[in-house]
């Protein structure tokens, strides 16, 4: 496991080639090379700012950092000063706001001033070093242009987390002796709206209820706990606002300790997968805050989970984390990322705060939930039904509750959204695929195909209908153009491995057909065992089992899904069944078993299952369980 030492190393090491890349392109006049969709500016910041979160806790431990440029070695606070006098600049060539009277102004300002927020909070951690040292014009310089973007983008901010953004900057602005005019009451708004996303028991929505995914730790409780860090005791209400963040951040933090597997993995859910080891951002934070976790355990996920990414992320080019999950793979990462995109997963390091003496890096007094043995955890909140299922030392998570997907209609294009939040199951071992607009990959989904295969459906729009005696119950429409047709479906863990039965409900002629776990690969090999109703994958690390049962005719096959699609691997492909026949419009039973086992184990039970009269019966080895369907 990563001591300390080693996680500084790695910051530096990924941190500075692009600060490197970015002077270098600065000096050009190249904004981004793969810019996110608000634009090239906006991107230009995420490239500045994002490498400060994991910079500045090493400066405010005392130690010097230099960076190349054009040959030159130059000190991070030249660099800083360098580039901030350049773009803060009016009316210069390399001005940030020389197209600014192209852009709409509000997305502009709430963007920039997304990353600026970042690096305001580096400037305080490491204020003796980068702050301190400047001149005041320079200071007046800064905290003048910089308010009056968070001013703005404060005024039209989107209505959730990215409030917190130009709170941060009022906040360290008031820390650095500036108080303009309409920070205190812009800061007792923002703290109020905030509070008022908090919906019980751990929980917080970001917008629109449903929206719950790894933003949930990472923003919606990491923010309130750096606020904790940065704001001045004195501020009015800052002892309630304190108490409540830790008290919402206790009621969560023991569940989300469940996310991540033995091998220091999160199961890979929802979007922004491309900040990677941001998942464990928040355990260095509820340390630093108070919060009641055992710092040895926050230190040994957070240690394990930088480790995963650290030695399965392949760049055979640089040091610069690409963009992707654990290779080079844009397709698979959202319109709002640029190239520089990933380095949010430097909050984690915040962990540097700390100093070798502190006990959060004491790991070997801790156990991760999924090092201890099995366990199956549902969230606290009554109307939030996302569990998570550990078995020798993988973590399966069932959704059955967050997607992007309300009042009948998708409520964000971020790019893959069905695939990021509307399969069943989402695994720690072996990720999953996205989809392309000709290639659906329904590893861990259900779908109806047309008679002439043009189209195939995605599971998405789906309604929790509830999680019941150890049985997850969910119903969706898989085609918007036929509102009759529609699948139940009754999904039961089973310690390791999952059933999932289906009522099919068809208004048309559809075939229909269902993904297991998708098993990527870096090389040709994937072995297919077909065995009547039963077929399984591997790579060379993991299999992927599949049984089913129907009262239709079906045959098991392998699909691959799009390359370079996937999240784990440029090549991967999962188990199917499929209808032999095109189905007539009428109702039909499908029951399927799915499991996901390490391939040095050996074999694996897959339940029994059998179709009667009244429901269907799962023998699980000596117990049986009959799930009636309604």
């Amino acid at each position: 496991m990563l001591s300390r030492n080693e996680i500084k190393e790695y910051a530096l090491k990924i941190c500075i080639p692009l600060m490197e890349r970015n002077a270098r392109r600065d000096a050009k006049g190249d904004l981004a090379f793969k810019p996110d969709q608000v634009g090239y500016v906006p991107a230009f910041l995420e490239n500045f700012c994002r490498p400060f979160w994991g910079i500045t806790p090493i400066l405010a431990g005392g130690e010097e950092i230099n960076i190349n440029v054009d040959g030159k070695k130059i000190s991070i606070l030249d660099y800083l000063i360098n580039t901030l006098n350049r773009g803060l600049s009016h009316n210069e060539e390399y001005s940030w706001d020389r197209y600014k009277k192209d852009f709409n102004p509000y997305a502009y300002e709430n963007q920039n001033i997304t990353e600026l927020a970042g690096l305001m909070l580096g400037l305080f951690f490491a204020r003796e070093r980068l702050w301190e040292p400047l001149s005041k014009d320079e200071k007046d310089l800064y905290a003048k242009e910089i308010y009056e973007m968070a001013e703005v983008a404060f005024d039209h901010s989107w209505p959730n987390n990215h409030y917190w953004f130009p709170l941060f900057t009022f906040t360290v602005l008031k820390r650095f002796g500036y108080n303009f005019e309409r920070i205190d009451g812009m800061l007792e708004y923002g703290l109020e709206f905030l509070d008022s996303l908090y919906i019980d028991d751990g929980w917080y929505k970001d917008g629109a209820f449903g929206r719950f995914d790894y933003y949930e730790a990472w923003s919606l409780h990491l923010y309130p706990l750096l606020w904790t860090l940065i704001a001045d005791e004195t501020f009015k209400d800052y002892e309630k606002y304190k108490n409540k963040y830790i008290e919402r951040t206790n009621a969560f933090i023991d569940y989300y300790t469940h996310w991540f597997a033995a091998d220091g993995a999160n199961v890979p859910f929802g979007r922004s997968l491309s900040y990677r080891f941001a998942a464990c951002a928040l355990f260095p934070a509820a340390v630093l805050a108070g919060c009641d976790i055992n710092p040895s355990l926050a230190g040994r996920i957070t240690a394990k989970n930088i480790e995963f990414f650290k030695n399965n992320v392949k760049n055979e080019e640089s040091d610069i984390i690409p963009e992707g999950y654990l290779y080079q793979s844009p397709c698979v990462i959202e319109g709002y990322t640029s190239d520089g995109g990933a380095y949010w997963c430097c909050k984690s390091f915040l962990a540097l705060l700390m100093d070798e003496n502190h006990p959060f890096w004491d790991y070997d007094k801790a156990e991760l939930p999924s090092e201890k043995g099995d366990f199956l955890v549902n969230a606290k909140h009554k109307d939030i039904n996302i569990l998570f299922e550990g078995h020798n030392g993988i973590v399966n998570m069932y959704n059955n509750t967050a997607q992007y997907y309300y009042d009948g209609k998708m409520t964000h294009r971020f790019g893959n959204v069905r695939n990021w939040y509307s399969k069943f199951v989402y695994n720690s071992a072996t990720g999953f695929g996205c989809s392309g607009v000709d290639n659906i990959s329904i590893d861990s989904m259900i779908a109806l195909e047309t008679k002439d295969l043009s189209m195939t459906s995605h599971r998405f729009g789906f309604e929790d209908m509830g999680y019941n005696d150890g049985v997850l119950h969910s119903k969706h429409i898989p085609f918007a153009n036929d509102q009759k047709s529609t699948i139940e479906t009754w999904l039961v863990p089973l310690n390791g491995c999952h059933v999932r039965i289906h009522k099919v409900k068809l208004d048309n002629e559809y075939f229909v057909k269902e993904g297991g776990f998708s098993v990527s690969s870096w090389d040709d090999y994937k072995p297919v065992t077909i065995d009547g109703n039963f077929i399984s994958i591997a790579n060379h690390e993991y299999v992927s089992l599949m049984k089913t049962v129907s009262d239709v005719e079906f045959e098991m096959a392998v699909d691959p899904t799009q390359a370079s699609y996937h999240m784990y691997a440029p090549l991967a492909a999962y188990p199917v069944f499929t209808t032999k026949e095109v189905l007539k419009p009428g109702e039909y039973i499908f029951a399927s078993a799915f499991a996901v086992k390490k391939a040095t184990d050996g074999d694996f039970y897959l339940p029994e299952m059998k179709i009667t009269d009244s429901g269907v019966v799962i023998l699980n080895k000596s117990e049986e369980k009959i799930i009636k369907i309604d």
